[in-house]
């Protein structure tokens, strides 16, 4: 390719060239790029932008930039003030988009080709605003790439209610931000996506509610174990064992009051969870799930809170609730989508608790007979040794984070809401030797992607 370079650009080069040799050992190797993850909402666009911590030193233009703690006052603010002047987000007829950086954290990441380094992510989110459709707007980017032209700022898409992608579904090339040295110039990144339909946005919300719960085991066994026993009632001097059937009015009862109240509780910790109102690690939910899974199971063989099974089920339905909301939780987007996310995903938790509970009725009819009893205890048996299996299996885990949080807690300085216990201090990235963005599209073919088709070689 024949390059056309101004005088200006070749300036620029020598500043570059120049800024590198200064900075000979931080530059030994080739340095990681930018990312940066847009989320699309029924009416706002949040950016999720991860710039390595040793090129924004470079670019920013402060001389404490090379050393200072980038997360301490005024550092932070300044920070801050930088992405705001060199990130825009423009409507189609090019009217400025207002956005706010709601949030910067910082992460030790991995690269395989530079290894161990400092990250920060940043979260810019263009609200509402009048004329602005997050289907079809310009973004210009140009923190870093301004000052050294070298990297760039590799765009994907991560989530598209409308589109029907609504959670972590893992991302989607969008293209490349890189300076232009023919045009002396950052080009704009135009995003243009296809319509889509709230309707889409719902259905797709209901099919992750109702393919997450029945493709948790833990969850359906909680519920199954509390069910099991609803035709029985404790009997013997301390009720310390289980009758058989005790009829359908008592069993309609006790099925539907257990299934309500584990319905509420678990609606509402999802509420909560999926509106990062209430946060618990991801991991000491899972063990507490696990630990619900066991506590139920040793009721079903022996009765331990024999009429109160109503209670537990609402009390571990807001842990199930909180596990629940983890696939919800992280997008920023604006309330209305938010508002149908939750709706579709719980309609879908609900539908699949529905499948659970007709399944379970073959088992409420046969608890008339006495074999019933040997078929319990071995059912609940088995549930006992996978409970037992997955607590173990969890807390290792669990040890481990908590034992690397000791040890870096002077060294990092991060919004641990904002993260899963595991995700916290690692982030792994592969290799980016050979990347290439293509027109991609939507399951079905339906939607295009971007209009952006381009390959990049390193």
């Amino acid at each position: 390719m024949r390059w056309h370079l101004g005088w200006l650009a070749a300036a620029r080069l020598g500043v570059a060239a120049l800024v590198a040799v200064m900075s000979a050992p931080a530059l030994a190797h080739p340095m990681p790029n930018t990312e940066i993850s847009i989320s699309l909402g029924a009416d706002s666009a949040v950016f999720d932008v991860a710039v390595p911590a040793p090129e924004l030193r470079l670019a920013l233009p402060q001389p404490w930039a090379r050393t200072a703690d980038l997360l301490a006052e005024p550092q932070r603010s300044a920070v801050a003030q930088y992405f705001d002047a060199h990130f825009s987000v423009r409507a189609a007829g090019g009217v400025e988009v207002p956005h706010v950086v709601r949030s910067i954290t910082r992460l030790e990441a991995h690269d395989p080709d530079v290894g161990s380094y400092e990250e920060l992510r940043l979260r810019i989110e263009a609200p509402p605003a009048p004329g602005f459709d997050p289907r079809n707007f310009s973004l210009q980017y140009s923190a870093v790439i301004h000052q050294v032209p070298n990297p760039f700022a590799l765009v994907y898409l991560n989530r598209d209610f409308y589109a029907g992608r609504i959670a972590n579904q893992g991302p989607v090339a969008f293209g490349v931000i890189r300076y232009d040295f023919s045009l002396d110039a950052i080009p704009a990144f135009e995003v243009t996506m296809a319509s889509g339909s709230l309707w889409r946005g719902l259905w797709a919300a209901v099919s992750l509610g109702f393919m997450h719960v029945l493709g948790g085991l833990d969850h359906l066994l909680f519920l199954a174990s509390l069910l099991i026993v609803a035709p029985l009632r404790a009997q013997g001097g301390r009720g310390w064992q289980w009758s058989l059937f005790q009829g359908w009015p008592y069993t309609a009862r006790r099925f539907l009051g257990i299934s309500l109240a584990f319905t509420l509780g678990h609606s509402l910790s999802l509420l909560l969870g999926a509106y990062e109102l209430v946060h618990v690690p991801r991991i000491l939910v899972e063990i507490a799930i696990a630990g619900s899974v066991l506590l139920a199971a040793v009721h079903a063989i022996r009765p331990l809170f024999a009429g109160q099974e109503w209670k537990v089920a609402a009390g571990f339905g807001l842990v199930h609730g909180l596990a629940f909301s983890e696939t919800l939780t992280g997008a920023g987007l604006g309330h209305l989508t938010q508002a149908l996310t939750v709706l579709g995903f719980n309609l879908g938790v609900e539908g699949a608790q529905l499948v659970a509970m007709a399944c379970a009725v073959p088992l409420l009819y046969v608890s008339r007979w006495r074999w019933f009893h040997v078929l319990r205890i071995a059912l609940m048996a088995i549930t006992v040794v996978l409970a037992l299996i997955w607590i173990a299996d969890r807390s290792v885990p669990a040890f481990h984070v908590n034992t690397r949080i000791a040890q870096r807690v002077g060294q990092l300085d991060f919004d641990a809401s904002r993260f899963a216990a595991g995700d916290i201090l690692q982030m792994q990235r592969g290799p980016r030797e050979h990347l290439q963005t293509s027109l991609e599209h939507a399951p079905g073919g339906a939607d295009a992607r971007l209009v952006l088709v381009e390959t990049l070689r390193r």
